[in-house]
C-alpha cells in the first residue's frame, strides 16, 4: 500500500492507503480477539513506510538514470524543506501551531 501511495500522490493519498486499512484491521482484530496491539499496528506502519519510501528512492534514483535530470538531490531538499518548521519569513513552531489550532475552534 505505501508503494500505491508513492507512486500515484504522495501527499493526499497516505490516509486511504496507510489509515483506512489499518482502521479496518484493528476493527477486525478487536471484534475477534477483543483487544488491539500497538505492536500490530506500529508494526503495520513500519511495513507501509518500508513500501512508501523504497518507491519514492527507486523513482528518484529511475529519473536519474533514465532521463539524467539530477532529481534526487532536489527530492532531498525538498523533503527537507517540507518537514521543517519555516516557511519563507514565517517560523512555525509546534507551541504556535497547537495554540493557532486551539483558537480556532474556540471562535
Amino acid at each position: 500500500m505505501g508503494s500505491a501511495t508513492a507512486f500515484f500522490d504522495l501527499l493526499t493519498t497516505p490516509i486511504v492507503t496507510l489509515g483506512i486499512p489499518l482502521i479496518v484491521k484493528v476493527l477486525i482484530d478487536y471484534k475477534k480477539r477483543n483487544n488491539c496491539s500497538i505492536y500490530e499496528i506500529l508494526k503495520e506502519c513500519l511495513y507501509w513506510g518500508m513500501g512508501y519510501s523504497t518507491t519514492m528512492i527507486l523513482k528518484w534514483i529511475i529519473t536519474d538514470v533514465f532521463l539524467g535530470r539530477s532529481v534526487f538531490n532536489t527530492s532531498i531538499k525538498q523533503l527537507l524543506y517540507r518537514i521543517g518548521d519555516k516557511s519563507e519569513d514565517i517560523n512555525y513552531t509546534v507551541k504556535l501551531s497547537l495554540l493557532a489550532n486551539i483558537c480556532f475552534f474556540n471562535k
